[in-house]
């Protein structure tokens, strides 16, 4: 890691420390159990960003490498004129327990430790780019990359059709990652947005399958009167695609080598009293991370 980002995260696990368990100090030990923690974020600190024209709720279904039984949980896609923002459901519903505690004098908030591929994605179509978020284990920091809105090249399938929440819909494909990706899009909503990165087609995307990973619409509604699409203050550092897949990649694979250079000590969540070297724990990486090397 450059300078500049080990001091960024440290910042961050000073806010983890600091914020969410005031009074303990820097090196209190994180524990590490088979799977990554997530540290909560305060919803409390936002800002508007657009207006909420659509809602559209996904099942996101994905899977390991090393495992065929899925992993399935739900993702909110927020469709606005100008901004579309794509939500991790798990992550947000614990973040909102974790708002609700701070603001009523918690000294301690409870960390999300279930599997789950931490990606939010922001549109920003003034700026035509698609920036692709993933939050990093016990802290708030985002580490991002973008990429240029409609850079998908889509072919379509015009005699393919088949039905999602009872709208027709036609069938797409492109390759993202040297992967085949098939969309299902409803042209009776015209909204150039989808789950994750996928848009450019001439309707809503209900559908997406591609391997390791799919997302299916499951629930739809246009936005209430005032409400926003909101951007939530915290660390985010934004990098070109490889380094950011690569210090993801290098932090799934052996965390404690990464917390142990900034100083935290790192400890067994099987073994309280066992602390972790360097080498000795590794984390499975979502098939849908690993694509995107």
């Amino acid at each position: 890691m450059k300078t500049s980002f080990k001091c960024l995260l440290r910042w961050g696990l000073l806010f983890f420390f600091g914020v969410i368990f005031s009074g303990k100090s820097f090196g209190q030990a994180l524990v590490f159990g088979s799977t990554p923690s997530f540290s909560a974020l305060n919803l409390k600190n936002k800002k508007p960003l657009d207006a909420v024209l659509l809602e559209v709720r996904y099942q996101f279904t994905w899977t390991y490498s090393d495992e065929s039984l899925p992993h399935a949980e739900q993702r909110t896609v927020f469709v606005g004129r100008n901004h579309i923002y794509s939500r991790n459901e798990a992550l947000y519903q614990n973040d909102s327990v974790a708002t609700s505690l701070i603001t009523k004098g918690a000294r301690g908030v409870p960390l999300y430790s279930n599997p789950t591929v931490p990606y939010e994605v922001w549109t920003d179509r003034q700026a035509k780019m698609v920036e692709i978020g993933y939050r990093v284990p016990f802290d708030n920091m985002v580490v991002s990359f973008t990429r240029p809105i409609n850079a998908l090249q889509w072919s379509f399938c015009e005699d393919e059709k088949q039905k999602v929440l009872g709208y027709a819909c036609s069938k797409a494909t492109t390759i993202y990652c040297g992967k085949t990706v098939i969309a299902w899009f409803a042209e009776e909503l015209p909204y150039d947005a989808g789950p994750y990165c996928f848009a450019g087609l001439p309707g809503l995307i209900m559908k997406v399958e591609m391997e390791g990973a799919s997302w299916q619409a499951i629930g739809i509604r246009k936005g209430r009167n005032g409400e926003q699409i909101y951007t939530y203050a915290r660390p985010r550092q934004q990098m070109s695609h490889e380094k950011a897949i690569n210090f993801l990649t290098n932090l799934y694979e052996d965390p404690v080598a990464t917390y142990s250079a900034l100083g935290v000590e790192c400890s067994s969540a099987e073994k309280s009293n066992q602390v972790l070297a360097p080498g000795s724990l590794k984390w499975k990486i979502p098939n849908l991370m690993k694509m995107e090397r």
